[in-house]
């Protein structure tokens, strides 16, 4: 997962790009969220192919990206909130197949809650301490997905969180 701005390609997200040889980018957002000009910009640095992922806003676009699940703070007011714990599990994420889904600390959207009574799933993580995922927030999750096994992977700051990540959970 590489970040960058929303207008264009970041020139250290570029540099990737050619490094790796990508031939495929997978735009995770809407043209709001990875401008057209993205699309542009990776395929001037080799990309022969794009793939867009979007739906009508950030939970949406998490939703169709889904079989199995982390969910994590996706919306906060403060610019430092909303995406370090997202970035944090994307690796594992990637690895083990599983869906980002994303909510606010307080409710669980009906996009994710959506995803969470259609996947049925056998397991769900929520990354982060109640700070950025509320009790009320996981219980709700608990009761959307009855049978799945429900567990919070937190610590004292997003930094050390991060740290806890098992290899293969």
């Amino acid at each position: 997962m590489l970040l960058t701005t929303s207008a264009s390609l970041h020139p250290a997200a570029r540099d990737e790009v050619r490094r790796l040889g990508a031939r495929t980018a997978f735009l995770l957002g809407g043209p709001a969220a990875l401008s057209p000009q993205m699309e542009a910009d990776l395929r001037a640095a080799g990309v022969g192919s794009t793939e867009r992922i979007a739906g009508v806003d950030r939970l949406d676009t998490a939703r169709l990206n889904a079989n199995h699940a982390y969910v994590v703070e996706g919306a906060n007011p403060d610019p430092n909130r909303g995406w370090p714990d997202a970035v944090a599990v994307s690796s594992l994420a990637a690895q083990t197949q599983r869906p980002i889904l994303l909510v606010p600390r307080d409710r669980l959207p009906q996009p994710t809650q959506g995803v969470l009574l259609g996947l049925q799933p056998q397991e769900v993580t929520v990354i982060g301490g109640t700070a950025a995922v509320s009790g009320r927030v996981a219980q709700r999750i608990g009761e959307a997905t009855p049978d799945a096994m429900l567990h919070r992977l937190a610590d004292v700051s997003q930094y050390d969180t991060s740290l806890e990540w098992p290899v293969q959970r």
